[in-house]
């Protein structure tokens, strides 16, 4: 868990999940002018939440990355055969923008394909130097004898 969110609403949100006076405290927090849509959230679903709230603050803390392991399972399914080139972080977060947007149903393949086209025509269509991907900061050089088949699947 967070320890400092930077505002006391987001700190509210943090502990209303957890306990019925965090709940409270996160009502109470909403009635700011810049939170209407929360307010009116809350206000519909406060006894929805206090129903569930009040018997999970005197369960065991529990925590599992368990529900999300048939998520993960198929960004891992999207992402396996193209492991080799996920060598750096800056590849890698690039890479998961789109299957983000792919899995929620928000990406748009005619708008990458004239963002790509956009961009090449812009530069005449050169592309970027085949270097500039890579990224020193997290890169891990392994003698060849070290290495192993890329896979996300371990």
């Amino acid at each position: 868990m967070v320890s400092r969110w930077g505002s006391k609403r987001a700190e509210a949100l943090n502990e209303a999940f957890q306990t019925l006076a965090g709940w409270d405290k996160f009502a109470a927090n909403v009635q700011h002018p810049k939170v209407v849509s929360s307010r009116t959230w809350v206000a519909a679903n406060s006894d929805l939440v206090i129903h569930q709230v009040g018997p999970r603050q005197t369960a065991a803390q529990h925590h599992s990355t368990a529900a999300l392991d048939v998520q993960l399972g198929v960004v891992r399914d999207y992402l396996d055969s193209r492991s080799f080139v996920l060598r750096n972080q800056r590849r890698t977060t690039l890479m998961l923008g789109p299957v983000r947007l792919h899995l929620n149903s928000t990406d748009d393949t005619s708008r990458y394909a004239n963002l790509l086209r956009t961009w090449l025509t812009d530069r005449h269509g050169v592309g970027l130097p085949h270097r500039d991907g890579y990224d020193p900061g997290t890169s891990v050089h392994n003698d060849r004898k070290d290495r192993a088949l890329p896979s996300l699947r371990r």
